[in-house]
């Protein structure tokens, strides 16, 4: 895989830059944690992204466009 990244608890995943996340795009972290992606807003180099976790409470992330987000189609 060349664009993945490698959690823990799980090993390599799919991956792909932050700049590129859509709406209803699902991104997974360590352990299995799997967030789905509900609003993008991009201010100059970085991304916010709001997400919902399985417990459907909304929270916003930060990442710059091409930091590395691994992604599930779970």
């Amino acid at each position: 895989m060349t664009n993945s990244v490698h959690l823990q608890g799980i090993g390599k995943v799919t991956a792909k830059p932050a700049g590129e996340l859509k709406i209803g795009d699902k991104t997974v972290w360590n352990y299995g944690f799997i967030e789905t992606i509900v609003a993008i807003e991009l201010k100059g180099k970085s991304v916010y992204v709001t997400i919902t976790d399985n417990r459907n409470e909304k929270f916003t992330r930060r990442f710059l466009q091409t930091r590395l987000v691994g992604i599930t189609s779970r």
